[in-house]
């Protein structure tokens, strides 16, 4: 059976495709006016970034030298993944502390953490079912958290 998704008869375009190309679009004229948050939120998001918002965000950088604030300085990548390890250790805890196995906390926890992530990013978090969210959970952030529980030293496969 094929999904089809509403079309804006006048233009030929798929609806979620408009709806996508406005934010785009407002959040091209906000940063224009110098605040960036929310095309940042859009660019870390899964929006479709069509071709018409591709122009507009080109223009943009064109027209705009774009320069970091000096009160936030960039974060390390390491700092991020060690964040998320942590987050993850804890929700690990938790559900060991709630009678769970280690197996079955440790998904827990990555289905958490994985689930936690969505909200962050996407406005549609809720539309992933908990079978596709497990599907989005790699084997490697399995081993990784299961290694951080194990105490293993190395959190990450050597090649």
């Amino acid at each position: 059976m094929i999904r089809r998704q509403p079309i804006d008869w006048p233009s030929g375009t798929p609806a979620r495709a408009i709806r996508d190309h406005e934010k785009w679009r407002e959040a091209v004229v906000e940063a224009d006016a110098g605040d960036t948050s929310k095309l940042t939120k859009l660019l870390h998001s899964k929006c479709v970034l069509g071709p018409e918002a591709r122009r507009l965000l080109a223009n943009l950088i064109e027209r705009h030298r774009f320069v970091r604030r000096p009160e936030k300085p960039p974060l390390p990548a390491y700092l991020i993944i060690e964040a998320r390890l942590s987050r993850q250790l804890k929700l690990f805890q938790y559900f060991r502390g709630k009678g769970e196995t280690k197996e079955d906390a440790i998904e827990l926890a990555l289905h958490a953490h994985k689930r936690h992530e969505f909200d962050l990013k996407d406005d549609d978090a809720l539309r992933y079912t908990s079978e596709q969210v497990d599907k989005m959970i790699k084997e490697a952030d399995r081993r990784k958290l299961r290694n951080l529980v194990e105490g293993r030293r190395a959190a990450t496969k050597r090649v």
